[in-house]
């Protein structure tokens, strides 16, 4: 390994700016000597495109002319990078802002390591500078569900700054080995949006490769702002549906029904027949089946709850990629990006 490798910062951009600028703003204080930025844009009608090019002449910029999703975006970045020679790949959102010493700590930790595959440093909430969103996770089979280490701490200083070997990591701030990139593959296409990073850590380990948290590489992330947050049609239609795809790829079976129980007891609403004793079973039961139809009916028009049903049609019909346009039209009846 050379002292400096070559590497290169993938930033995706759709629709998003002032974002994209303000990111290059954080990613051009980087202290690191030896690296390029590469905007993958994915068909922006914003200005974007324009704007990126007046502003930072040295920028690489490549234009989908479509929406290709977060997968199929930042591999169009990958391929790109690979032909550049580098040796090292950051895929950096666009809503996140980066320490200067980001790259140096991840170059270290890469020469620590050489049987780790990807990487990802400690993000913090964007308004709460001091807010641990990620320092690793583990998988809880009996949950069901991903725990982020860290969640919610303030960082001290003290907590969060051993490497963790973590079970998936954040595509939002993730640091590749091109080597690795080019034995395990590239991001699936299918997930279009979601899961795709824990999907191609799961590829990586069954590969050999660990996956690490670093804790002195260091971002700030606003989180799904494309989406305009995660309780939304468009965010929970990409969540049901991927999560079953990852945990069909991934999952031994006992655990794969947990995921489908969890899925639908967050999709319709949980029927609870509590016993009771005889005198007042026929009654409760009665209440209990009306108040349970009510909720079921009452919310089974709501947006978001629309859109998780379709989530889960579109998985057992194996339909994947991007969402159909009514799901982004759910979103623009909520006021919401789509």
């Amino acid at each position: 390994m050379t002292l400096h490798p070559k590497i290169i910062i993938i930033i995706l951009n759709w629709n998003g700016r002032q974002d994209t600028l303000e990111c290059l703003d954080s990613v051009y204080r980087i202290s690191y000597p030896n690296f390029e930025v590469l905007v993958v844009d994915n068909g922006s009608t914003d200005g974007s495109v324009e704007t990126i090019r007046q502003r930072y002449s040295e920028v690489v910029l490549l234009e989908n002319g479509r929406n290709l999703g977060f997968s199929e975006g930042n591999n169009v970045g990958i391929r790109e990078a690979i032909q550049r020679n580098a040796e090292y790949v950051l895929l950096l959102n666009n809503d996140a802002r980066i320490h200067p010493g980001c790259l140096d700590a991840f170059v270290d930790a890469a020469k620590k390591m050489p049987d780790a595959g990807a990487f990802a440093g400690k993000i913090c909430d964007f308004f709460d500078r001091q807010r641990i969103w990620f320092a690793g996770a583990c998988w809880i089979p009996k949950d069901a569900t991903f725990q982020h280490l860290g969640f919610n701490a303030l960082d001290n200083g003290k907590a969060h700054n051993d490497f963790v070997e973590s079970d998936f990591l954040p595509g939002c701030f993730m640091f590749f080995a091109t080597s690795a990139l080019k034995a395990v593959g590239f991001l699936d296409p299918r997930f279009f949006l979601l899961f795709e990073e824990v999907d191609w850590c799961y590829r990586a380990r069954a590969a050999g490769y660990r996956c690490m948290y670093v804790p002195n590489a260091v971002a700030w992330h606003r989180g799904s702002v494309s989406f305009g947050g995660r309780e939304t049609p468009l965010y929970q239609y990409f969540f049901v549906r991927n999560r079953l795809l990852w945990a069909e790829q991934h999952l031994p079976r006992g655990q794969r029904l947990s995921v489908w129980k969890r899925t639908v007891n967050e999709t319709f609403p949980i029927w609870d027949p509590t016993d009771q004793p005889n005198i007042a079973r026929f009654k409760i039961y009665y209440w209990k089946i009306y108040a349970w139809s009510r909720e079921l009916f009452g919310s089974w028009s709501h947006p978001v709850n629309r859109a998780r049903r379709l989530g889960l049609v579109h998985y057992i019909c194996r339909q994947f990629g991007d969402c159909p346009p009514r799901i982004r039209q759910l979103n623009r009846k909520m006021g919401l990006p789509a």
